[in-house]
This record gives structure tokens, sequence and C-alpha cells, in this order.
């Protein structure tokens, strides 16, 4: 088995809550992001994404899924829209959903350096 294979075993398993986030949470505070995320989003509108991430002046939307979740069609307009702000704001809005291979893979670190 190689490296990419044995991420993908690992990608399969790993869920949203339990594991994606709270590994976003803890890269966030290393590299001085202010972390969001709505704990009890029952109350609000349907869509809006998992986590905002706010440093010097960047703002970063993320939409957290397994390695299987799909995007409702109501987290589809959020991002849309979102995107909009970032095409408007480049460099200062970026937009996107992050998965466990992103994390596997370093591309969340990346993101947030």
């Amino acid at each position: 088995m190689n490296q990419q294979e044995a991420r993908l075993l690992i990608a399969q398993k790993m869920d949203e809550d339990g594991e994606l986030l709270p590994n976003v949470k803890d890269r966030a505070k290393r590299y001085g992001w202010l972390f969001w995320h709505d704990y009890y989003s029952k109350r609000n509108e349907p869509g809006l994404p998992d986590v905002f991430l706010l440093r010097r002046g960047v703002l970063l939307v993320r939409e957290l899924k397994s390695h299987v979740g799909r995007v409702s069609p109501d987290q589809r307009t959020f991002l849309d829209r979102f995107g909009e702000v970032a095409l408007a704001a480049p460099g200062v809005v970026s937009v996107g959903i992050w998965r466990p291979m992103d994390l596997l893979d370093g591309t969340i670190d990346r993101e947030m350096r």
C-alpha cells in the first residue's frame, strides 16, 4: 500500500464533527486565526458554512464535509454568494470545502499559513 492509498483509507473513516472539525480548530489556533463555528446551528438559516476564520484582513469561509459528504442546495447557495464576495475581494476572502483528505495531504495547513 502506498502513501496515497493509506491516506484514502484514513480519510474514508474520518468523520466531520469528531475528527475533521477539531483538527481544523487546532490548526486555526496554531496559525493565529480567529475561529468561529456554530455548535448549535438548528436555529440558523440552513446552509451557513461551518467555519469562519479571520486573520490580518483575510477571511476564510469553509464548509467541512466527510470524505463522501454532499453539499446541500442551501449550502451551495451560501458558498456561491460568499464566492461572489471572494471574486470582488481577491486575497481578502477565500471560500471552499475542506474534507479529510485536505487535512491529510497538507492542503488545510497550506491554506492557513
